[in-house]
């Protein structure tokens, strides 16, 4: 299975809540799930909560990340054939694709086509806060060894860190793949993120501790995390349509 991710920025001249409320009900349910094609499951995950570049940049100039992000989707394809059919489609174009403009800024959108890997944790658990971490890594390192030297602390830190240990809940690598035109979305931004990871934890400050043991041990070994352009999200989760469950 393959998925397509976005992360989304309201368009201009509306709030936040408003956005929630359009993409939810009009977007999710009436429009997409109106037609779902071959869709396999649609997540739509709210942000509630963020935090964007490191405390670093006051000195450099202030924000280099210069959007909020309201939203992450995530659409579920059995493969990529099932994908490249249903963006193709007359629906897709005609329908959904058009009512991006009245709930987003479509420029800004973060476009991922990405298979999910689920890493192991010591206290696995449903529940949890879920939290999408897009990390930047320095563009000296290419992003395999970006993405292996993450893993490795990640490992790290959750190893010897108590609290992280016992309220880690669950982990996606969501690693990227490139299959036809992943950029379905039409964004225009270039920054590079090399690292997609999705966590469950019991609180935000454990993620928080995480991070900031992250960054501190990327500063420690090579420097391979850019904090100014990484930012992280915390999210209320909803499955907007699953087909599975609609087949049971």
């Amino acid at each position: 299975m393959i998925k397509q991710m976005a992360v989304v920025t309201r368009r201009p001249d509306m709030t936040h809540e408003e956005y929630v409320n359009y993409v939810k009900h009009i977007h999710g349910y009436q429009i997409t799930c109106g037609n779902p094609l071959q869709v396999s499951r649609y997540i739509q995950n709210y942000v509630f909560d963020a935090a964007y570049g490191a405390r670093s940049d006051l000195h450099t100039g202030g924000y280099q990340i210069v959007y909020q992000r309201d939203s992450v989707t995530e659409l579920y394809f059995a493969d990529e054939d099932a994908m490249m059919q249903t963006f193709a489609h007359p629906y897709v174009h005609e329908v959904i694709g058009p009512d991006g403009a009245n709930f987003s800024n479509l420029d800004t959108s973060l476009p991922f086509l990405v298979q999910e890997q689920e890493i192991d944790v010591p206290h696995l658990a449903a529940g949890g806060i879920k939290i999408f971490y897009m990390i930047k890594g320095n563009d000296n390192y290419a992003p395999d060894e970006i993405t292996r030297l993450w893993l490795q602390g990640h490992h790290e830190v959750v190893e010897r860190n108590v609290t992280v240990r016992q309220q880690l809940r669950k982990c996606i690598h969501n690693v990227q793949i490139s299959a036809g035109d992943a950029n379905y979305f039409g964004s225009k931004e270039n920054v590079r993120y090399d690292v997609l990871a999705t966590f469950w934890f019991d609180t935000t400050a454990a993620f928080r501790t995480y991070q900031q043991e992250l960054v501190h041990y990327a500063q420690q070994h090579g420097d391979f995390i850019d904090p100014s352009y990484s930012f992280f999200l915390y999210t209320d989760a909803l499955t907007i349509y699953d087909a599975g469950a609609s087949l049971s």
